[in-house]
């Protein structure tokens, strides 16, 4: 959760600059995560929900980062304005499409 809330208030800094590297250091910071817990996981055949949930997560923490660069590409071609609007939606709709996606794997799960 902790991954994900950072994602999110990356969105809050002004700096699209400072947005982009701390959405890689994000990214970085999950992939580490990642290979921390992967060893006391047991193997499996199948995905479990953690399985789907990290998958998710990292899809999500990956879409971050892609909107991050975008943004500041738009900023640095001159097209703030732009930029400003795309960053008034999807600071409501991250956490909207979070639930969502939530859900959705929690009902492909079961």
């Amino acid at each position: 959760m902790i991954i994900i809330v950072v994602s999110w208030v990356i969105f809050f800094l002004k700096d699209y600059t400072k947005r982009v590297d701390a959405s890689g250091a994000n990214l970085l910071l999950f992939i580490a995560f990642n290979f921390a817990i992967s060893s006391d996981l047991p193997r499996l055949g199948y995905m479990t929900f953690l399985d789907m949930l990290m998958a998710a997560v990292f899809v999500v923490t990956a879409l971050m980062l892609i909107l991050a660069v975008l943004l500041r590409r738009l900023v640095s071609d001159g097209k703030e304005a732009l930029a400003n609007r795309i960053d008034r939606y999807v600071v409501w709709f991250y956490p909207f499409a979070y639930v969502v996606g939530l859900l959705i794997v929690i009902l492909t799960y079961n």
